[in-house]
This record gives structure tokens, C-alpha cells and sequence, in this order.
């Protein structure tokens, strides 16, 4: 198109300078301003155009989304045609690509504003976005500038547990128990009249005084929880009819599994053989167990953005033998996985003998059952079956 308009341009003023025709030098150089303007507009125009994109990072699964795109011209002059494209997964809408076409002041600040929907659990690009202008005639090709993506971490599902059987061999701790090693004199429960053996600093000589006769406290067992997921994301440990719902379900089991943990302020860690997108390298490091929201936060973080993967350097007993020797006496292994056999069933037993309490969680509508199971133990192994959400919403 440029070349056409030069042609015109050419035309004009040649037969303006060959005929002495003002009318024909005045319309040539008009157009030649014209062209000359319509190629220096549109550079101006995105020169002093911003941008930006805002919307909230982290969300839970089910959550709208609003994303708000800001576009504020800074120049004296209008922006004619502005062609805006925003780029977001398929995942998270029914089109792949916010797209408006708008004209702005000068000086004006224009705000546009969208949807998306957290479907699933996962860490998506928005954007990038593109800009694009050209002149009102179309004798310039169009020229585009725009902003980077961002990211969009969806956490996986976190259900509620109401009561999961939490073992543990820890003498004193936070949570009532009734089967302790120890009393915890945290937790004072009431008084009784003093027996002989009770030892001195069970006395409670304020209530001794008040009731002429010698008191002793009670306490309440407890038990402390340190808690470890390990979360086998191995594709090929699950069966061939559950290798996307099994796994899925096994993160959304160890995400309720921390959630529940840290609500009763107890420690939980992580082990995973999966893949982390935003290393480098795909390993992911173990998380020890800690307790608080910002550890809970950290693991949900983690878990929204790993991915399965076939025959990982550590498989699940590798993955089990490696790290057990780093974790405290006493110790819940959830080991989330797809399949049992023997070979898991005797790393557990060793795992056991070390004081280390397992507990086996087969996920997925298909499991692998390779061990008899007897009133929900495998050799002495708690063992429980999820085939969907609904089950561990029961739990």
C-alpha cells in the first residue's frame, strides 16, 4: 500500500511540474504530507501508550477470576484504532484470546475488564498481550508492541478431613490422644487426692491449701504429629485406566492431608518424585515438616504447579529407602500411590522397625491390589482405598 501512495504521490507531481498545474503540485503534496504523517502516528501513538494487567495470582479451584487491563494514552493527540489481544490457556476459558478494539483520547486511561474461571489445579500463563495500531487509511502496515505474561497459580483442591487416623509414637504433643506414652502437663485437666508414688511436681499446693488435704493434677494425653506425604507421581506406578485421575486425586489427598495437619498446628512435610515446572533441573527438594499457614501456603504452591511423569529417577521405594533415615522417631508416612506389592510392603516393614509409622493410600478408580488385604492391613500396613473425591470427603 505504501508503494501505491508513493507512486500516486509521484504521479501527481510530475505531471503538476510537466503541465504547470498548481492544483495538481498542491494535491500531490498533500497526499505526500498525509503519507508521511499516517507513518509517523502510529509509532507516536504506542510510544506513549501504557499497559498493564491486573488480577489476583493465587486462587483455589472454582474461582472467577477478574482480569483488568489498564490502557492510558499519554500524548496530545488520540490514539485512532487500538487492536488489544490478551492470550490465556483454554483451560481457564471457553475462547483462547481476549481480543477489543478501541480508540482513546488524549490523556485518557481506558480500563477493559474480563473473566477467566480457575477449572483445575495448575500454574498458567496470561498474556502475552499485544498491541496493535496503524494509520486510519491503512497505508502502513500495522505496528505492535505489548506486555509480558503473568502467572496464574491455581491451588489443587483442599477438602476437609474430619477425622483421619494420624498415628504416632511422639510421648508428648498437642493434640488428645488415647493411647499416650506420656501425660502432657500442658494440659491440666482436673485434680484428684494425692496416691502414694505420685511424684512431688504433680502436687498443686494452691487447691492442697483450700482443701486441707494433698492435690494432685491430672493431664490430659496428647500426642504430637509430625506428618510426611510422600507423593508418588510416577505415572506408571498407577493403572493404565487411572494414570490422570489417580494422580490428580493423590495431590488433591496430600493437599487435604497438610491442611488438616497445620489446622491442629501440627508439623507436615512433603516428598514427591514429580516435576516442578519452575526448576530448572525438575527435581524437587523435600520440604521438612514445619508448622504454620505460610508452610501450608508453600506446599499448596508447590503441589498447584507439579506434574507426573514417567519413571522418575527415584521411584517410590527409592524414594522411601533415601529418606526415612532423615525423619524423626515417631514419624506418619503417608505414602500416596497408585499400586502395592511386596517390594513396597518390605521397604514400609523396615520403615516400621525404625519407629517410622506408615500408612498407605492407593488412589484412583483402578488400583493395583499385588498384597492380600485383610480388615484394611497389609502386613500389619494400614491400607485405604480412594477411588474419587467423594471418598476422601468421608474420611
Amino acid at each position: 500500500m505504501s508503494e501505491l501512495v508513493l507512486i500516486v504521490v509521484a504521479i501527481f507531481l510530475m505531471i503538476g511540474a510537466i503541465t504547470g498545474e498548481t492544483y495538481l503540485l498542491v494535491l500531490g503534496y498533500l497526499i505526500a504530507g498525509a503519507y508521511l504523517l499516517a507513518r509517523w502516528w502510529p509509532g507516536h501513538s504506542l510510544k506513549n501508550l501504557s499497559a498493564r494487567r491486573d488480577f489476583p495470582d493465587h486462587v483455589f479451584p472454582d474461582e472467577v477470576i477478574p482480569v483488568q487491563i489498564t490502557i492510558k494514552n499519554h500524548s496530545i493527540l488520540p490514539v485512532v484504532w487500538l487492536a488489544i489481544r490478551d492470550l490465556h490457556p483454554i483451560d481457564l476459558s471457553d475462547v483462547h484470546t481476549f481480543k477489543q478494539v478501541i480508540t482513546l483520547s488524549p490523556k485518557k486511561t481506558l480500563h477493559l475488564k474480563y473473566f477467566l474461571k480457575a477449572n483445575h489445579r495448575g500454574y498458567f500463563p496470561i498474556g502475552p498481550m499485544t498491541l496493535e495500531t496503524s494509520d486510519l487509511f491503512g497505508w502502513t502496515n500495522p505496528i505492535h508492541s505489548g506486555i509480558p505474561a503473568s502467572f496464574l497459580t491455581v491451588y489443587p483442591t483442599v477438602i476437609p478431613l474430619r477425622n483421619p487416623f494420624l498415628p504416632s509414637n511422639s510421648p508428648i504433643g498437642l493434640l488428645a490422644h488415647t493411647q499416650p506414652l506420656y501425660e502432657d502437663p500442658n494440659r491440666v485437666v482436673g485434680k484428684r487426692d494425692y496416691q502414694q508414688g505420685d511424684p512431688l511436681r504433680k502436687v498443686d499446693w494452691k487447691a492442697t491449701a483450700a482443701q486441707q488435704k494433698i492435690q494432685v493434677k491430672t493431664y490430659e494425653p496428647s500426642t504430637d504429629l509430625e506428618t510426611v506425604v510422600f507423593l508418588n507421581l510416577d505415572t506408571e506406578a498407577y493403572h493404565p485406566r487411572s494414570r490422570f485421575d489417580g494422580p490428580e486425586l493423590a495431590i488433591v489427598t496430600a493437599a487435604s492431608i497438610a491442611a488438616w495437619s497445620v489446622k491442629k498446628r501440627q508439623a507436615v512435610g512433603l516428598i514427591t518424585n514429580g516435576l516442578d515446572i519452575l526448576n530448572q533441573t525438575g527435581q524437587i527438594r523435600p520440604i521438612a515438616p514445619r508448622k504454620g499457614k505460610q508452610h501450608l501456603m508453600r506446599l499448596l504452591e508447590l503441589l498447584a504447579r507439579v506434574k507426573t511423569l514417567s519413571s522418575p529417577d527415584l521411584d517410590l521405594n527409592q524414594m522411601i529407602n533415601h529418606y526415612r533415615q532423615e525423619l524423626g522417631w515417631g514419624t506418619t508416612l503417608f505414602v500416596l500411590t497408585g499400586a502395592v506389592d511386596e517390594s513396597l510392603i518390605h521397604e514400609l516393614r523396615v520403615t516400621q522397625r525404625m519407629g517410622l509409622k506408615p500408612i498407605i493410600i492407593l488412589c484412583g478408580w483402578f488400583v493395583e491390589l499385588k498384597v492380600p488385604i485383610q480388615n484394611g492391613l497389609a502386613f500389619e500396613i494400614p491400607v485405604r482405598i480412594l477411588n474419587t473425591e467423594e471418598d476422601l470427603k468421608a474420611w
